[in-house]
């Protein structure tokens, strides 16, 4: 059996102060670059996917009180549930017995994850840790405590806003001044293996013709 490798790169953006944004419906989003790679040796590509999510201020206060019991609203939230989103999406892909590493540019959401993971293979108990606080008992109530599936998780750091294609997709991904389906379109149309400009113009206008139905919620 073929092993796949994914790739997970993610980003966030947040902000409460909505009234100065062009968008006063979502105030958080999140994007997600899945890359699902054979195993073999060179590594080639199976598929790519893109993702975008956002939420409203009332989404957040609802989560961060569900989960924490204490409104803790930030960008490390906000993070957080980027990489669980993602790690929810790369356990969904059939035949996944392989490595799953994530890509992120946000160092203090790597500590912490990195701290929960550790804690679990340790044996320990999450809720008597007193490091991250109330990001402990968050990740216990959103994250997997399976043993097998977090050995398969490895986190890699990536500077921000830097020349790497797949991190900067994430973060246009994540933006949440603009509609999520016509973020994604951008990625698909950016990701076209067509070099013709006419040919990308076509699949642009024809993703938009039919954007209702392929990003339905």
């Amino acid at each position: 059996m073929v092993k796949n490798m994914i790739e997970v790169y993610t980003d966030g953006s947040f902000s409460l102060d909505t009234a100065s944004s062009s968008c006063d419906k979502w105030c958080a989003g999140i994007g997600l670059v899945i890359r699902v790679l054979n195993d073999s040796f060179p590594l080639s590509l199976n598929r790519e996917e893109y993702y975008s999510i956002r939420y409203t201020k009332t989404d957040l206060c609802e989560i961060s009180q569900l989960l924490c019991d204490e409104e803790v609203v930030t960008s490390t939230l906000i993070e957080c549930l980027a990489f669980k989103e993602g790690l929810n999406i790369a356990l969904q892909v059939k035949q996944n017995n392989g490595l799953i590493k994530f890509y992120v540019d946000d160092s203090l959401t790597i500590k912490i994850v990195r701290t929960y993971i550790d804690i679990i293979l340790q044996g320990g108990d999450i809720t008597k840790s007193r490091r991250f606080g109330v990001y402990m008992k968050l990740l216990s109530r959103i994250f997997p405590n399976n043993i097998d599936i977090l050995k398969k998780i490895k986190i890699q750091h990536i500077s921000a806003h830097r020349n790497n294609k797949y991190n900067n997709m994430a973060d246009s991904l994540a933006s949440y001044k603009s509609s999520p389906s016509n973020r994604v379109i951008s990625c698909l149309v950016h990701g076209e293996k067509t070099t013709n400009i006419l040919d990308k113009k076509q699949y642009f206008l024809t993703l938009n013709k039919y954007k209702n139905q392929l990003f339905e919620k």
